[in-house]
């Protein structure tokens, strides 16, 4: 939990910068694609997270393979993090700043679990209807899993909309066993 609020206050500081300067965007689709090059391979993401490197080593990096394509303040926001030992918090931060940058923009993100993979056409209709509920657009992430055995689990927030098989098939037995 403690981990969660230094990495939200990270990410929110950074948020407020971007936002003063109208760079809320930018920075983040900056952020994707450290983390998509950084964070994604292994190899990388031991040279930005593991203990090998000196902070000031990793900062020269980044600022040789960023320092013409990022902007300063996503430079800065790296080497903060590198300063102060935070490399391990990283994609926390990185995913609390999206979440800002949603809410911000009035979008809503859910995570949609389902058995199989769901059409785009029925994923969309179904983030219309949510859409309507909670008066927001619906962002889906999309996950398969396929122990529910059918149905769907919809994650939004701290609410749960559970209408699996395997949930409804634990509901009877509850209700049997009565």
């Amino acid at each position: 939990m403690r981990e969660n609020s230094v990495a939200g206050r990270y990410a929110l500081a950074l948020f407020e910068v971007a936002e003063a300067n109208a760079l809320t965007k930018e920075i983040e689709q900056q952020l994707d694609t450290f983390a998509a090059q950084m964070l994604a391979d292994s190899s990388a993401r031991h040279l930005f997270c593991g203990r090998d490197i000196s902070a000031p080593a990793k900062k020269q990096m980044l600022g040789e393979l960023y320092g013409g394509v990022f902007h300063p303040f996503v430079l800065n926001f790296l080497s903060l993090v590198l300063d102060k030992g935070r490399e391990g918090m990283i994609e926390a931060m990185i995913d609390i700043y999206k979440q800002l940058h949603q809410q911000k923009l009035g979008v809503l993100p859910a995570v949609l679990t389902t058995a199989h993979p769901l059409s785009d056409d029925r994923a969309d209709a179904l983030g219309q209807s949510l859409s309507r509920v909670f008066g927001k657009t619906v962002s889906f992430e999309r996950r398969v899993n396929a122990g529910i055995i059918g149905g769907a689990i919809i994650n939004i927030g701290d609410k749960t909309i559970d209408g699996s098989v395997k949930a409804g098939l634990r509901n009877l037995r509850r209700e049997l066993i009565k």
